[in-house]
């Protein structure tokens, strides 16, 4: 999904500086989703499933 906002930003832009911003946006919001994330839950759920 990444590559084709890329290339449709800078395709309709002109810019691949702007097109880039896509991928940067992709990788800001990944980072908020995972500092959400709790880990030490995580592991204790993955150790009771086995």
């Amino acid at each position: 999904m990444g590559p084709l906002l890329l290339g449709l930003v800078t395709q309709w832009t002109g810019s691949q500086r702007i097109g880039i911003t896509t991928v940067l946006a992709f990788f800001s919001i990944g980072g908020v989703l995972l500092s959400g994330v709790n880990e030490k839950r995580g592991i204790a759920l993955a150790k009771r499933q086995e």
